[in-house]
């Protein structure tokens, strides 16, 4: 049958039935594609495992490399991460931006998205269409960028629809900008902070 394709207005908001249909496809367990700030992600709620699961195999990806968790507010990320006071100046400057933060996770946190050395990349996206998303589905989001793994993101939603149309429930459509490059992850449990993909930030080196 394929995906059903919301196109929204990042401008006005969602429709009722836009937030209705984002919130039934993130609480069944189902699987979407939202806008970010950076690339398309391919996502689902982050405590359902039997979805986190099917994003896998879709990408090919090796199980040990957990996904990231995408969430709507930086107040948020002290649930699911010990945060200490110089880590939480850096979160400040860094979010919401383009940027996965890597921490030490909290009890709390969804345990699929938690390495074996107990660390757990967050994401805030500087998105609005992101934000209405988030605040529909009411639920952290695992994200990760539209490919199979070892390809680059695919950032153009048309061959986004064409490649994984037929696997996931819903696609999110926008015409917010992006950055169509991928976030620069940061680990910040380190001193100093280690970009782990990417550049360090110029915010971290002032």
């Amino acid at each position: 049958m394929g995906a059903q394709v919301l196109q929204i207005d990042w401008r006005t908001g969602l429709s009722p039935q836009q937030s209705e249909r984002i919130r039934e496809v993130v609480q069944s367990g189902g699987l979407l594609i939202f806008p970010t700030d950076t690339v398309y992600g391919l996502g689902c709620d982050a405590f359902h495992d039997g979805a986190i699961q099917r994003i896998y195999a879709l990408k090919g990806r090796p199980p040990e490399r957990p996904f990231s968790v995408h969430l709507g507010r930086i107040e948020e990320i002290k649930r699911y991460a010990v945060v200490t006071e110089r880590q939480q100046a850096w979160i400040e400057r860094l979010l919401p931006g383009p940027y996965t933060i890597v921490l030490d996770a909290t009890p709390e946190a969804p345990p699929a998205c938690v390495s074996a050395e107990g660390k757990i990349g967050l994401r805030v996206p500087r998105s609005r269409s992101f934000r209405l998303i988030y605040e529909a589905g009411k639920k952290p989001l695992v994200g990760t960028s539209v490919n199979r793994h070892g390809e680059p993101p695919l950032t153009d939603i048309n061959a986004i629809v064409e490649q994984f149309g037929e696997s996931v429930e819903l696609i999110v459509a926008t015409d917010e900008p992006m950055s169509h490059q991928s976030s620069t992850v940061v680990d910040l449990t380190v001193e100093p902070p280690k970009a782990l993909r990417g550049e360090l930030p110029k915010e971290l080196l002032s």
